[in-house]
């Protein structure tokens, strides 16, 4: 009998404690949804992968010894939660697709922060197509950016990139509207050569008794 009062007891005090923990948390919803964030943040370390990350991160007077790659890739990244979203250019990408200044970027941070997954895609036709998939170890500022087994084709060999210590990813991605400016004006160009060429063909058609 002793045995089981007090296993109800137990009990008890149990659903006390969590219904206490419950109305705490319906009356401090804020600060529980800020201890969660501030976990997360810490947990994902979110503001080392947020930001602007290239091979030229002007305002570092170390830059030289980061040994950073001479490469074209530009990641913009935002963490929320571990999830990635940003953009990612490239100058073999302003070749696949239709060349907007960047790619779209997905992924998910590891554990503690150190390593991150990503796929670069965009939408064609209302459909995603993925165009890459990346592996990247972060070493502080600096990410080294690898390349998964079918995206050779985009960075045959690992690169070095650091964060750009002056632009925050909204005005990176400002920046990079531009990336892909002469492949766009070649497309287009080519696009317009053919309509050209038949409208004058319909001129002559036209003209001709």
């Amino acid at each position: 009998m002793k045995e089981g009062f007090t296993a109800l007891t137990a009990l008890v005090s149990f659903i006390a404690g969590v219904f206490g923990i419950l109305v705490l948390y319906a009356n401090n919803k804020g600060a529980f949804a800020d201890l969660k964030n501030d976990f997360y943040s810490w947990l994902y370390q979110e503001k080392a992968w947020t930001g602007l990350f290239n091979n030229f991160p002007e305002g570092y007077v170390d830059m030289a010894s980061m040994n950073l790659s001479d490469t074209s890739l530009q990641l913009v990244i935002i963490v929320k939660d571990g999830n990635v979203e940003g953009v990612i250019a490239d100058k073999k990408l302003c070749k696949v697709g239709f060349p907007n200044g960047y790619k779209l970027l997905k992924g998910d941070i590891g554990v503690f922060g150190n390593t991150a997954n990503v796929q670069a895609f965009d939408f064609e036709a209302g459909f995603l197509r993925e165009y890459a998939e990346l592996k990247i170890k972060r070493e502080g500022i600096v990410l080294e950016v690898e390349a998964s087994e079918g995206s050779k084709w985009l960075l045959p060999r690992p690169v070095r990139i650091a964060m750009h210590p002056e632009t925050d990813a909204d005005t990176g991605m400002k920046s990079l509207l531009d990336f892909c400016a002469t492949e766009r004006a070649e497309l287009m160009k080519h696009l317009g050569q053919p309509q050209k060429s038949h409208g004058i063909e319909s001129k002559l058609d036209t003209e001709t008794p």
